[in-house]
């Protein structure tokens, strides 16, 4: 469990460096040495935590879009996501 953690850190420390390229679960994948599955849930976890999140591309008015995207669905309106 203590080696799972120590890879989670890792991956966290990790997705800085990533900020602004394209996103390869895979590549994560090799530079921690887990499971694909497990990047991907870890990856997914660390965005349900608001450590980051994925920016879609073709976005446009990128700050309004996100702000708005959170309070609707925080306001219980659905479930929104910026694309």
């Amino acid at each position: 469990m203590l080696s799972d953690l120590n890879a989670f850190r890792i991956l966290l420390d990790l997705i800085p460096e990533k900020v602004g390229s394209l996103f390869s679960f895979n590549s994560l994948r090799e530079d921690v040495g887990v499971a694909y599955a497990t990047v991907r849930d870890w990856v997914l976890l660390s965005e349900i935590l608001y450590f980051g999140f994925f920016v879609r591309p073709y976005s446009k008015g990128l700050k309004r879009s996100l702000k708005a995207c959170h309070y609707w669905t925080d306001s219980g309106q659905g479930l929104f996501e910026l694309h």
